[in-house]
Formats: C-alpha cells, structure tokens, sequence
C-alpha cells in the first residue's frame, strides 16, 4: 500500500484547501464560543464539532470512493459520482464511532471510553468502511458475513496494515491531546484537528487505494467465504421466483459476481430492480441496485424501453448523472431504433450539464447527433439551455 503517497495526499492541490480549513474552522469555533449566552454556548459548540467532523469525513469519503472506482486522475476524481446516500452512510457510521474517541481524548469516564474506543475504530471501522463502499448499506456494514468476504477482496495482509495505521494514528491523536494541553484551547483544538483530518484523508485515501489493489492485479474473481454458506443455486431460484429480503438480494448478487456468473447476475439484477422500481415503487434502492451492478458489468440494462426509461429517470432524480449517462448509453445500444433515442441523449446530455466540468466529452457524439436532429420545442428549449455547460462556458 502507497503509505508515503498517502500521507502526501492531503497536501495535494485537491485535497489541501480541505486540509488546512478545518482546522481553521476549529479555531474559530473555540474563539466564537465566550462570546455566546451561556446556556448556548454548549450547543454551539456541539453544533460547530458535528459540521466540521461532518465536512472531514464526507470529503475523505468522496476521496475513498473515487480511488476505489479506479480514478487516478485528480481531474478523474473530481468527476467520480458518488451512489445516493453513500456518503452520508459513512458519516453516520464515522460520527459513531468517533464519539467513544472524543470522550476518552477528553477525559470523560475513561474507564469505559477506552475499550469502547478501541473496539469500534480499531475492529470496527477497518472492516466496515470498505464493506459500506462496496455494498452502500449500513446493515451491511456491521455484516460479519460481509466483512470476510471484504477480507477476501482486500487481503487479510493489506486488511491487518490498515488496521495497524489506523492504531497509530489514533494513538498519535491521543498523544498530541496530551502534549498540546498547555496551549491555548483554540490552537490546541486547530492542531489537533489539522492531525487528525491529515491522517484520516491519508487513511481513507488507502483504503480506497486496497479496494481498487485487487482490480489493478487483474487477478479474477474468487469464491468468497461468505458466499459458500449459502446455496447460490437454490437461492438464484428462491428469489426469483418468491422474492426476498433486500439484504438477500444484495448478497445473492454478490455470490453471482465473485464466482463470474455474468449472465445469472445480469438476469437476477434485470428483475430485481424492476422490482423495485416498478412493483414495489423503491426508485431509490433500484437506483443503487443498479448503480452496483453496472459498476462490475458495465452493459447492464433492462429488458424492455419503458423500464429502462424509468430507471433513468430515477438516476437522474436521485442525482446520480454518471449512471444516468451509463444507462443512457446501454439503452441506446439495446434499442437503437426506439423512437425516444432523442429523448435519451437528451437526457445524457443534461446529465452530463449537471455533472461538472470534464463530462461533456462522453456525451459530444450525442449532442451532435442531437443539433442535427429534428425536436419538438420543448426539447430544442432544453437542449440551448445546457449548451453552454457543455461547451465549457460558465
């Protein structure tokens, strides 16, 4: 693992306005907080500590999941698009675990805070921050079954090195407490909280580095231990013929994809999502269902235009233009004649709009078939409005 490119990584232009703000941000927190009401001051204090641990952790997160997806670009990162709700996930999850780490750190009921300290973030965390890129759930996440077969993906090596930075730089984080005592409390609390987000960019930044390690060796898919508890044959047959919970659905997906069973997977995804998006009306959940599948089989689809169409409506709405303009591509390819491949690279098109510098160049043959095209009103309106965006205009 890239240790000394980690750690460099913080620095970096990407990543340093991040890097040296928050701590800023904690020392102007800890000035502003005398100058509240008293019986305010408390929630102040709260309030300002959860942004800013909030604000670390969804940009490390985003940085994981770039790193993960195989970008290696900054230009690449920047353009990664994060599954809906991911990063808020691996919020919650790290404000969980943190909140034993702050009270140990300042001294409350250190008895209790120590172990609870570390048995969430040093067995916790390294086995549930790369389950939770992997799968997007939070159930997942806390999965023992999940976790071995993360083990198997990442490497039981590469797993015990992450676990063993991780115990360092929370004991590093402990020791500064006590060595930055004597200073005033706004450049104790900025220096501690410049450590401590320098370290955990660095952390992430590896494990999104080990997540993506097993794609760069080529090697191919194994049978993970998780998935040899269960019949994947019986289960493909259960579940396609009585339905099941969505963790099974995840985890049956899963097995279809480690053991290199593209067809059983494409066909098991192809209903489940419609499922959800058309049965059950879970827009959401079909998004990221499909969001997870296409990312190891890119031609994913669905079987039929007016299910496809919905799914990439859905994308679009949960805000997820990446997929929106993967699914556009795969429908496209599927019904090259559908008398809505107007109405679809439309669509990628504003996808791409809304994505951000850098993406116009996936969508730039659509849009030239699109300005030579005959369109209704409504969709000439649509397409000059996004022009500029995609022509690198402000």
């Amino acid at each position: 693992m890239p240790l000394a490119e980690a750690l460099r990584a913080p620095w970096s232009a990407e990543t340093r306005r991040w890097t040296l703000a928050l701590p800023a941000a904690t020392a102007g927190l800890v000035l502003l907080a005398p100058l509240w009401p008293d019986a305010l001051t408390g929630l102040f204090t709260f309030v300002g500590v959860l942004a800013i641990w909030t604000l670390a952790i969804g940009h490390a997160a985003r940085l994981l999941l770039a790193l993960a997806s195989g970008a290696r670009t900054a230009a690449e990162r920047a353009g990664h698009d994060v599954p809906p709700g991911l990063v808020g996930r691996m919020i919650v999850l790290w404000l969980i675990a943190l909140t034993p780490l702050t009270i140990a750190v300042a001294g409350s009921s250190p008895g209790l805070a120590a172990p609870l300290t570390g048995a969430i973030v040093l067995v916790v965390l390294p086995l549930a921050t790369p389950v939770l890129a992997r799968t997007v759930s939070l159930i997942d996440a806390l999965d023992p079954l999940a976790w071995r077969a993360t083990l198997v993906e990442v490497g039981i090596n590469r797993h015990l090195r992450l676990t063993a930075i991780l115990a360092v730089m929370v004991a590093g984080y402990a020791l500064l407490a006590l060595i930055l005592a004597p200073l005033p409390g706004w450049a104790s609390a900025a220096l501690q909280m410049l450590y401590w987000v320098w370290v955990q960019f660095a952390w992430f930044w590896l494990v999104g580095a080990a997540l993506a390690a097993p794609r760069d060796d080529g090697r191919a898919p194994r049978s993970s231990p998780a998935h040899q508890a269960f019949d994947v044959d019986a289960e493909f047959k259960r579940l396609m013929g009585e339905g099941g919970l969505p963790g099974e659905h995840r985890r049956l997906a899963d097995a279809l994809l480690w053991t290199g069973e593209t067809e059983r997977a494409i066909a098991h995804g192809q209903h489940h999502v419609t499922a959800l998006l058309e049965g059950f009306g879970r827009a959401g959940e079909a998004v990221e269902a499909a969001d997870r599948l296409i990312a190891r089989v890119p031609e994913f689809q669905l079987p039929d235009t007016e299910s496809m169409y919905r799914l990439i409506g859905a994308s679009r709405r949960h805000g997820h233009p990446g997929l929106t303009i993967d699914l556009c591509r795969n429908y496209l390819a599927a019904f090259p004649r559908s008398f809505k491949r107007d109405e679809i690279r439309l669509l990628a098109c504003e996808a791409a709009a809304e994505a951000g510098p850098g993406t116009g160049r996936r969508v730039a043959g659509w849009l030239g078939e699109l300005m030579q095209a005959e369109l209704a009103d409504d969709q000439r309106t649509r397409l000059k409005r996004i022009l500029p965006y995609l022509d690198g205009r402000p």
